[in-house]
């Protein structure tokens, strides 16, 4: 597949564009690391092109919302089949999977 042939790019969070800890201070709140320059990616890949980006996880928490509610980009938490969801959210938007990378 060719760059000009990507129509969507779903990205996991957790490991993948954090380091994959939480942290949680005396009080109970939770932080998470994100590293700045794959969400500059993910921001410059969703204002400047025609590729569609979704953010998938399997998780639920504040800090993920938070994150990509200030960037505009799509959040979808509790995602527990994910290869479904890729599979809908293609269709959803007229691509096949076959377009897609995750």
């Amino acid at each position: 597949m060719t760059a000009e042939q990507i129509k969507i790019v779903f990205c996991d969070i957790d490991g993948t564009i954090t380091d994959g800890m939480y942290h949680v201070d005396g009080s109970g709140s939770v932080s998470k690391s994100f590293h700045t320059r794959d969400i500059h990616a993910l921001h410059l890949l969703s204002e400047n092109s025609e590729i569609h980006v979704a953010v998938v996880t399997g998780s639920e928490d504040e800090c993920n919302r938070k994150k990509f509610d200030e960037l505009d980009i799509p959040l979808y938490e509790a995602v527990r089949d994910k290869l479904d969801f890729v599979k809908s959210v293609c269709a959803n938007i007229g691509c096949s999977p076959s377009v897609s990378i995750y």
